[in-house]
């Protein structure tokens, strides 16, 4: 009977799993997916125990773990319709007295929460600032004026006589620098401004193209200037002996120069000054050092006046004294003692340019007065004119490379 009941309870257990499988076809297929995806789970046989009681209390039940085999090294597929991931049930044999209650619950949460987060910034800031500033500057200035120096630090001077018997005279634009070319430079910027004929050097002074008589000073004087020439010798001179012989214009406001000039503004001068033909006037200057009305001199003149007949105008140069002369005469003698300011000798010292010239000295109320103008261009009928016969230049061979 024992054994009958075993069979019975069997039964029953097969029926229940055959019911399961049909009514639920769907489930089943995805626990045996499922189950393909897990490990194989251990297999379970029941064994009857050797009585063969029909009660259930003495019925036993053992549980026998087969491993399984897997000679290939592979998982053997379950060979039944209905396979689950939970352990399988067992059921107890039913007893009045006993309550057996399994509940078995597994819950697996696997929660796989991976953030990677790779924030690579990469700024790459290239300035590159390249700035070329190529100023070229070439400022070319070539003045044609002879330094007259050379090693032995002596001045060169060329000693001569100029009797304007052939034209000596080059424009300032045209002067090629070597002062051998040329006895004189013209500054005035025109030809217009003089002629030589007959063996005489005129010196014009060329009208304004308008001017106006300015009253509204203490003396008059025209509101522009006439043009006139200036020669500059191509040699300097340190020290020695330079005579012009001149007649000049008679034009009130009309002033012929006969001077020397240095490159540092040292100045000895003879000035003709028109409408005053009794008289010839002296003056000198230092260093640039403009004093007017403070060095100057008034020299009368023996004979016919300045602008009746040519007089020889001189000055003797030494480092002890200058000396104005007028026909042979001397009218002045300047001394470096004389010129002491502060203990500063103010003497003329520097090597100098001969300058010969003829200008307007209507321009300014004081000047126009000192001159005897302005100049009156409504009665002028010709150009204001100063005739120079000759010049002589005798350089000190102390001082001097005299050639």
């Amino acid at each position: 009977m024992a054994r009958l009941a075993k069979l019975s309870l069997l039964l029953v257990l097969a029926l229940a799993i055959a019911n399961d499988v049909i009514s639920h076809p769907h489930s089943s297929n995805k626990k045996t997916n499922s189950l393909q995806k897990s490990k194989s789970l251990p297999h379970y046989s029941f064994s009857p125990s050797s009585s063969s009681s029909s009660s259930s209390k003495n019925k036993k039940i053992s549980y026998k773990t087969k491993k399984p085999t897997n000679k290939s090294n592979k998982k053997k597929k379950p060979t039944s319709k209905r396979q689950s991931n939970s352990s399988p049930k067992v059921e107890q044999p039913s007893n009045p007295n006993n309550t057996n209650t399994n509940s078995n619950t597994n819950t697996n949460t696997n929660t796989n929460t991976n953030t990677d987060t790779n924030t690579n910034t990469n700024t790459n800031t290239n300035t590159n600032t390249n700035t070329n500033t190529n100023t070229n500057t070439n400022t070319n200035t070539n003045t044609n004026t002879n330094t007259n120096t050379n090693p032995s630090g002596k001045n060169i001077c060329r000693s001569f006589t100029e009797t304007f018997d052939k034209d000596t005279i080059v424009e300032y634009k045209s002067y090629n620098g070597n002062p051998k070319s040329a006895n004189w430079i013209n500054l005035s910027g025109t030809k217009e401004t003089y002629d030589i004929s007959d063996g005489q050097l005129n010196m014009h002074i060329l009208p304004p193209k308008s001017y106006v008589v300015n009253t509204t000073a203490y003396h008059p004087f025209n509101s522009a200037l006439g043009s006139g020439l200036t020669l500059n010798s191509t040699y300097m001179m340190h020290y020695g002996t330079v005579s012009a012989k001149i007649k000049s214009s008679n034009v009130g406001g009309v002033v012929t120069a006969f001077i020397t000039m240095s490159p540092n503004g040292d100045e000895i001068d003879w000035e003709l000054v028109g409408k005053d033909v009794s008289n010839a006037q002296t003056n000198w200057y230092w260093n640039g050092l403009i004093q007017w009305g403070v060095h100057g001199g008034v020299h009368p003149i023996t004979g016919p006046g300045i602008s009746d007949a040519f007089h020889t105008y001189a000055i003797n140069w030494t480092p002890e004294a200058i000396t104005w002369s007028i026909d042979g005469n001397s009218v002045r003698t300047l001394t470096p003692a004389d010129t002491m300011v502060n203990g500063t000798a103010q003497y003329p010292s520097h090597p100098s340019y001969i300058q010969l010239g003829l200008w307007d000295g209507s321009g300014a109320a004081g000047t126009a007065e000192w001159a005897n103008g302005p100049i009156d261009w409504s009665a002028q009928t010709q150009k204001p004119t100063t005739q120079v016969s000759e010049i002589q230049i005798a350089c000190d061979p102390a001082y001097n490379t005299v050639i």
